[in-house]
């Protein structure tokens, strides 16, 4: 047998002895009062029997559940609950108590089943309502998801805050007005792409245009608003459709099934034209057309020279001769030309006398009266002519008549014979003074008489006119030509009248074109200029050295110079003061024969005048003399009078012989005056 086996066996021996004496049964030895400590201390047969160790209990974790066993306390003096096995149960959400403490899923917020409620379907609102565990479970669009918690509410199609209500606070889904042109919400609300709004999805129709229609077709709640044609437009209704360029039947079309409309048919109102046509669609055929046979509801008919559309094409007079309206002409008035120019329907009528136009001589008042139309003369006669040429044969010329070059045609002058007074005149004529024809002179003249014209001593005042066309301003009477004392045989106002040198100013050099100038001069300004001048020597007679600009110095030119020209005239003859008519003076003149001063009578002059006896006089800015007379003596200078005899004197004044200077007619000595 070898060594190991020997040990082996041994051992076996050992092992077998050991429980032999386990297994025997020992004599108990009282050892006091009872303890926990596994052994009968008092013999009585059990152990520990005062202590309940091997129950279950609930230790010192921190939920109420027996998941431990009593046990005999270290000093064995008692027991405590020995490990738990699980321990620190934690209430969980699945209908149960988990901890024991009698109450089922309680102090938990997520739970459905906390204080007595019972499970149910899992809905998103961040709580555990199936009780299982877990929050909102299998919720795809739910935030709170496998117990995920709650956030702000974004519009993304999750319900992010977890009150069962998705996108809620953003109105997804409804209908909306997107950024279109109407205001029809023909849109639903979307989200926007950032989820922290919505925005009008894709509107189906979108940008709605009003139409007129008798509807809201742009939902802004006003019916066919903005549409300027559209009977329906601001609280209007449906009404039969007239010519007016508005849709008045609100159908959608304007003007729609009338005739002589121009609206109709999508047409626009234009200018108002003589056509049968309603141009301006106002409901009015050709209306405010004065020459419009159609116009206030006329119809169209032939044409005829009326200056009116008679057939309506928008033609005046068309298709007619000899009518000054054809081809939209304006009347003009009626002459003699064998056209209907005043478009009247008739040619050449009332013209001329009798009538009918006037030919070469023939009476005229105007140039439309004469066939060559050319009316010639003045106001004392007016006759027809024709035009000339000056530089034509005068035996050619017609008898009577002169070639006389005018403003803006040589024409024929008739000749008028000259006269001294009326008496050298046809017993019908009167004795007239007349501008020649150089414009140099003033001359008397034969002429019919002026119609309804005053005679000799008749008043003139107040725009009567006086047959010769002679009114006095220094007296408001009718005077007349004389060349002779004894041609003076009248008397004015009851008082005798003499023959004396009346001037008139005479005004040379005017023009209507360089004909009418002196050789080398022009007509400019409606006046002959001639060449450039230094002084008065280098210019015509009648004319004088004058400035034409403002240079400094000035430029030069030969200019008209007005004159004074004197004729014979009837006057009331006067020695003195007396022998004039109340209210006249009298005031020095030249006897047609410049033989001598003769006095005449006249009004006062106006303005303030120096009386008789007062001075100074005749120097710059004295007044005048209130008789036109100043007298210069070796002490100075007054004013004086004519006189016949010292009577005709004011205060102690005498009536001396004296020499009178009448300016350029020359100085007259022995004439009577008063003098101090």
């Amino acid at each position: 047998m070898s060594r190991h086996t020997r040990l082996l066996l041994l051992l076996l021996l050992v092992s077998l002895f050991d429980l032999a004496c386990s297994n025997a049964i020992v004599p108990c030895e009282v050892r006091g009062a009872e303890e926990c400590n596994g052994i009968d201390d008092d013999c009585d047969g059990l152990t520990d029997e005062d202590f309940a160790v091997g129950k279950s209990c609930d230790g010192p974790d921190s939920d109420q559940c027996a998941n431990g066993t009593t046990v005999c306390s270290a000093d064995g003096r008692g027991t405590e609950c020995g490990p738990e096995e699980p321990a620190n149960i934690v209430e969980i959400c699945n209908n149960a108590d988990d901890d024991c403490d009698g109450e089922t899923d309680e102090g938990l917020t997520r739970c459905a089943c906390t204080n007595g409620g019972s499970p149910g379907t899992e809905r998103c609102n961040d709580i555990d309502d199936d009780c299982d565990g877990t929050v909102d479970e299998s919720l795809t669009l739910c935030g709170c998801r496998d117990g995920a918690p709650p956030v702000a509410e974004l519009c993304n199609g999750i319900d992010d805050d977890c009150n069962d209500i998705i996108d809620d606070g953003f109105a997804v889904g409804m209908a909306c007005d997107g950024p279109d042109g109407d205001q029809c919400a023909n849109g639903t609300i979307v989200c926007s792409a950032d989820g922290r709004g919505t925005e009008c999805g894709p509107e189906e129709p979108a940008d709605i245009v009003e139409s007129c229609n008798n509807a809201d077709d742009d939902c802004d709640g006003e019916i066919d608003n903005g549409l300027g044609n559209c009977a329906c437009s601001g609280g209007g209704s449906p009404g039969p459709e007239s010519c007016n360029n508005v849709d008045d039947d609100c159908n959608g079309a304007v003007d729609d099934g009338l005739s002589n409309c121009a609206c109709s048919g999508g047409g626009s109102p234009g200018p108002e034209s003589c056509n049968n046509v309603d141009d301006d669609c106002n409901g009015a055929v050709d209306d405010g057309l004065s020459n419009c046979a159609c116009s206030d509801g006329g119809s169209p008919g032939p044409e005829s020279c009326n200056n009116i559309d008679d057939d309506c094409n928008e033609a005046v007079d068309d298709g007619l001769s000899n009518c000054q309206c054809t081809g939209g002409q304006n009347p003009q008035q009626e002459f003699c030309d064998g056209i209907d120019n005043d478009c009247d329907g008739q040619v050449d009528e009332d013209n001329g006398s009798g009538g009918g136009c006037a030919g070469f001589g023939e009476p005229c008042t105007s140039w439309v009266d004469c066939s060559s139309q050319i009316c010639a003369g003045d106001d004392f006669d007016r006759y027809c002519t024709t035009e000339c040429d000056p530089a034509s044969d005068p035996a050619g010329w017609p008898a009577g008549y002169r070639c006389l070059v005018g403003s803006n045609r040589d024409y024929y002058a008739r000749n008028y014979p000259p006269c001294g007074s009326d008496a050298d005149c046809a017993p019908d004529g009167v004795c007239t003074v007349q501008e020649a024809d150089d414009q140099m002179s003033l001359q008397h003249q034969c002429r019919p008489p002026l119609a309804g014209g005053g005679t000799p001593g008749a008043s003139c005042d107040g725009g009567n006119r006086c047959a010769n066309d002679m009114c006095s301003w220094f007296t408001g009477l009718c005077s007349e030509a004389c060349d002779d004392v004894a041609d003076c045989t009248g008397s004015y106002l009851g008082a005798p009248t003499s023959c004396v040198l009346s001037w008139e100013v005479v005004y040379p050099g005017d023009c209507g074109r360089d004909a009418q100038c002196p050789v080398n001069y022009s007509c400019v300004n409606a006046h002959c200029r001639g060449p450039a001048c230094s002084d008065d020597g280098e210019c015509l007679a009648g004319y004088s050295c004058q400035a034409i600009n403002s240079n400094d110095p000035p430029d030069k030119a030969c200019l008209p110079a007005p004159f004074f020209d004197y004729l014979g005239e009837c006057r009331i003859a006067c020695a003195g003061d007396p022998d004039c008519p109340s209210g006249l003076q009298c005031h020095p003149a030249v006897l047609v024969d410049s033989s001598a001063v003769q006095g005449f009578c006249r009004n006062p002059p106006s303005g303030q005048t120096t009386p008789t006896g007062a001075g100074p006089c005749g120097g710059a800015g004295d007044p005048p003399c209130s008789h036109g007379i100043c007298y210069s003596s070796g002490s100075g200078t007054y004013c004086t009078q004519l006189c016949g005899d010292a009577g005709d004197c004011p205060g102690v004044m005498n009536c001396t012989p004296g020499s009178l200077n009448m300016g350029d007619l020359g100085s007259f000595p022995g004439t009577l005056t008063c003098t101090n």
